[in-house]
């Protein structure tokens, strides 16, 4: 009988094979790093990952590579852009970049303190593997930071970034709903708050804004923000992704590629069903 076939791993002591195997999983984790969506998908077996979603990431990678510092997506409700961009991305950008501060921002405070709540338990699940890891006793919910100097503070729009410094700032459904939109009492607070709070905060070493919401009114945020400062390709300063439930012409080329009147990709509705796609876009 032929004896079996050595490896290069046979020739090694114990003490060496586990630095292989460690030195292969730092290579592994350093890839998963490509973007915040391929991050999720290696760390998260529940993540769906959809071609909308790739788009979103590859542009919140563009963010942190330098290429525009103002990042504009809007979406339909609930097509994982949250998840996405105020969870896996502040996790993601923590990896590279564990001294900054980051403040993720929503309409109200229980959804704020959820989203610092996600990302901190990312840090304390995945954060070895990156070298990420909690500031002993920083035990608040809302305002926490890791060992090297960064952190995440969450709180609703309209307070709470006095005082703090703020290398990302996420803006993640400023507008709660249509009926809040379209007051312009709270557009007026939320503007205000914007301009002279929240982007005095940023700091000058490091600092990009992203934005994500469902359209609602003119001159809600992002009406506002590419109303006041213009889109990258005409040469403004917001890279703008828009991805209608719908595609159609009139809001220029489609992120995705899509053919007029191809539905969304949603995470729980397989992509192939373009059926089931489009039934629930009508719906909505």
């Amino acid at each position: 009988m032929l004896a079996p076939a050595t490896t290069p791993l046979d020739h090694l002591d114990d003490a060496e094979v586990y630095e292989e195997l460690r030195a292969s999983e730092r290579s592994m984790s350093k890839d998963l790093l490509r973007d915040p969506v391929t991050l999720a998908r290696g760390l998260d077996r529940t993540y769906r990952n959809r071609s909308h979603l790739r788009v979103i990431g590859d542009a919140l990678a563009g963010i942190a590579r330098g290429e525009f510092d103002r990042l504009l997506i809007l979406t339909p409700p609930q097509v994982g852009k949250s998840t996405t961009v105020a969870e896996w991305f502040p996790f993601w950008w923590l990896c590279l970049f564990s001294m900054d501060r980051v403040a993720v921002t929503s309409y109200g405070d229980d959804l704020a303190l959820k989203r610092g709540k996600t990302i901190r338990g990312y840090v304390e699940e995945y954060g070895d593997e990156y070298e990420l890891r909690m500031q002993p006793g920083s035990g608040a919910m809302q305002d926490w930071s890791v060992t090297e100097g960064g952190g995440v503070r969450s709180v609703s729009v309209g307070k709470g970034l006095t005082g703090h410094p703020v290398n990302l700032l996420i803006v993640d459904d400023p507008h709660k709903d249509r009926a809040d939109a379209e007051s312009e009492a709270s557009r007026r607070h939320l503007h205000d708050w914007y301009s002279s709070t929240a982007l005095k905060r940023l700091q000058p070493d490091r600092n990009a804004v992203v934005a994500i919401q469902t359209r609602w009114h003119p001159d809600d945020f992002a009406g506002r923000r590419i109303a006041e400062e213009g889109r990258v390709e005409d040469g403004g300063r917001w890279k703008v992704i828009h991805l209608p439930s719908v595609a159609d012409p009139k809001f220029g080329p489609d992120p995705l590629g899509r053919a007029p009147g191809e539905p969304l990709p949603h995470p729980k509705i397989p992509a192939k069903d373009k059926k089931a796609l489009k039934a629930w876009w009508a719906d909505m």
